[in-house]
């Protein structure tokens, strides 16, 4: 009796694994170092400054009286409350009276 051997039709493929070693690692994170640096300075770049200055608001004193708001004292001045709050560095639009604002002056 004879016997036939019939090859596999595929081969099969031996699966490697990479491994770095401590050169190829420092390789590695100083290319990725490298990369995330460039986007940094690249988006630090595109801020655009001017050199003329900004004018500064012109603002008078405004002394709380009794039973005044903030949203009052804006409507009298025609200004906002936020622009008094900012002006004024307030956390919030309660007043005291007697307080002492700034109010900016209508053009």
């Amino acid at each position: 009796m004879s016997s036939l051997s019939i090859a596999p039709a595929f081969h099969p493929v031996s699966r490697t694994t990479v491994r770095l070693t401590r050169r190829g690692r420092l390789v590695v994170f100083l290319a990725s170092l490298l990369v995330v640096l460039s986007v940094a300075i690249f988006w630090a770049a595109t801020a655009v400054g001017t050199a003329e200055a900004g004018t500064p608001t012109a603002y008078d004193s405004w002394v709380v009286g009794d039973g005044e708001t903030l949203g009052g004292i804006a409507r009298a001045t025609d200004s906002t409350v936020y622009e008094l709050r900012e002006l004024n560095h307030l956390t919030s639009a309660s007043i005291m009276a007697g307080q002492t604002l700034r109010v900016p002056i209508a053009d």
